[in-house]
């Protein structure tokens, strides 16, 4: 006799999986996987960990450029007026730190050819310790690292 039960599979990353994001948020994540184009590895990630009502967050976006030298600028403008270059992370890198109303985060643009990706690394928490914001960076940069030569 066969029975049926529900069965579900984690959506999967292309870039990073569940255990490295929970190691980089603190604790066990939830992920969702969009698929932002059919006919490519296009996609956004995003990993969420909550803990004593802060939600800590990994964003990852991939979108191939059909012109990369004219499409990228405006992935550069999501870092602002003042973006700081990075050096060894893909082609362009740059960061910033990024403030709203509901939080904080670190944030990385960069490109591999003509794939542009966005890592974001936040907490839902403002005037953090310049402790906080620095792991912050240094977290934001080590996943675009990882994102950049998953690209290569």
């Amino acid at each position: 006799m066969l029975t049926f039960t529900d069965c579900w599979a984690e959506a999967n990353c292309p870039w990073i999986n569940s255990a490295t994001a929970s190691g980089i948020l603190g604790g066990p994540v939830n992920v969702t996987v969009t698929s932002t184009n059919k006919n490519s590895d296009d996609a956004t990630c995003n990993f969420s960990f909550q803990e004593r009502g802060v939600v800590y967050g990994l964003h990852i976006a991939v979108k191939t450029m059909s012109s990369p030298n004219q499409e990228f600028a405006s992935f550069k403008q999501e870092c602002g007026p003042d973006p700081t270059p990075l050096k060894a992370i893909g082609n362009e890198a740059i960061e910033c730190l990024v403030e709203s109303k509901t939080g904080q985060s670190a944030r990385v643009v960069g490109r591999v050819r003509e794939r542009a990706f966005i890592v974001e690394v936040s907490a839902s928490t403002r005037n953090a310790p310049t402790a906080a914001r620095n792991a912050q960076r240094e977290k934001a940069k080590d996943v675009a690292e990882q994102v950049s030569e998953c690209l290569y």
